[in-house]
């Protein structure tokens, strides 16, 4: 019985593990905290990632004309 237990082998692959946990960076998106400039910075950082991308732009639509103006020049 011995012998059997000691040869299970555990194989873990890294593709299994979470790149990131997401519920962080939600809490972070809704947190009071998050500026205008944090969300250009994770609009670009996470720009192939659709769900991530939706959010931010989404969050930009929730910000006033004039606090956003500044930096329009930025998303083209």
């Amino acid at each position: 019985m011995e012998d059997q237990e000691k040869s299970k082998v555990v194989i873990k692959f890294v593709d299994d593990q979470p790149k990131e946990n997401v519920g962080s960076l939600l809490k972070l998106f809704s947190s009071p905290y998050f500026t205008i400039d944090m969300a250009l910075t994770y609009l670009y950082k996470k720009r192939k990632e659709q769900g991530v991308h939706d959010f931010l732009v989404n969050k930009l639509y929730t910000y006033k004309d004039y606090e956003i103006e500044f930096y329009i020049p930025q998303l083209w």
